[in-house]
């Protein structure tokens, strides 16, 4: 489906907006609190440009590819964009309620709708100087991703292209020029994982179709000089109840065991969690709010 329309373009932020509100909401009556709401940039993006025998990439292009460009049988037509976001601002304990990814199309050889497809990556993979401001890319500069290279020319893919989960995070169709947004249950569940396990984050691989002549689409990259070109990806998160207050230890109970910590704290402790009334000092006025909690 084109979107690049305004019209089009303007029922997409509609249904985009009511998406998000309706998974805030779904998540505010449930915990009581709305969820956090982030917006990202990517710190890093590159092209894999192949198949070819020479070391292609684009990493510090203005511009990142996805598709095939020209006929079939020819060399060098494939396009796969890498995406990666620092998500190390959200707590290690947060709960994924939803993730956005909006994207730019800044060029297109035609708006008929194609097949789009987000991987989760599976390795690690580089961005260095390499830069044209074309699809056909540049010769890679050390440190840059491409298509046999994670890291030009030190670290290979396990598969020439990328690795990948096979199962897409997300499904979705991309015409002409213009904006589109993309959050699927797949997405979230990625961003979950990058929080779950940090070493694991090695963003996506962004598809076009493969099969067909002339589906490649040029995306804004995180160095396109207009910032709403840029890929962007909105995350909301449940950061998760409180703490109970007199819960010390953090084994979700007040009990003993913290009557033994806030007297181990007692006098004066300004700033300390055993200081319940935050008076600068645990005393006994403390440990009766903490009997006020007490669960057994």
């Amino acid at each position: 489906m084109q979107v690049g329309t305004p019209a089009m373009n303007q029922m997409k932020h509609m249904n985009r907006f009511f998406l998000a509100t309706s998974a805030i909401l779904a998540t505010t009556a449930a915990s009581g609190s709305p969820p956090v709401v982030i917006e990202l940039y990517p710190d890093r993006d590159n092209t894999l440009i192949g198949s070819t025998d020479n070391d292609l990439s684009n990493g510090a292009g203005e511009h990142f590819f996805a598709g095939r460009t020209g006929n079939l049988g020819k060399p060098n037509l494939l396009r796969r964009g890498l995406l990666r976001f620092d998500v190390s601002e959200i707590p290690s304990d947060a709960s994924i309620v939803f993730a956005t990814l909006d994207l730019r199309v800044t060029k297109s050889p035609n708006n008929q709708s194609r097949a789009y497809e987000i991987h989760r990556c599976l390795h690690d993979w580089g961005e260095a100087g390499s830069s044209s401001s074309g699809g056909i890319g540049a010769p890679a500069q050390p440190g840059d991703a491409t298509w046999f290279f994670t890291f030009f020319a030190n670290e290979s893919w396990t598969t020439p292209g990328g690795d990948f989960l096979p199962v897409a995070s997300a499904l979705f169709s991309v015409g002409g020029i213009g904006d589109y947004a993309v959050g699927t249950s797949g997405m979230a569940e990625d961003v979950q994982s990058w929080i779950d396990d940090p070493t694991g984050n090695f963003g996506w691989v962004m598809i076009g179709e493969e099969d067909s002549p002339q589906t490649v689409r040029r995306f804004g990259s995180r160095e396109n000089p207009d910032a709403a070109n840029r890929p962007k990806l909105t995350i909301a998160y449940d950061a998760g109840p409180p703490g109970i207050p007199g819960d010390f230890n953090g084994d979700g109970l007040v009990n003993g065991a913290d009557v033994g910590l806030l007297l181990a704290a007692w006098g004066s402790c300004r700033g300390c969690p055993e200081d319940l009334d935050e008076n600068g000092v645990v005393n006994g006025a403390d440990l009766g709010l903490l009997l006020v909690y007490w669960t057994g």
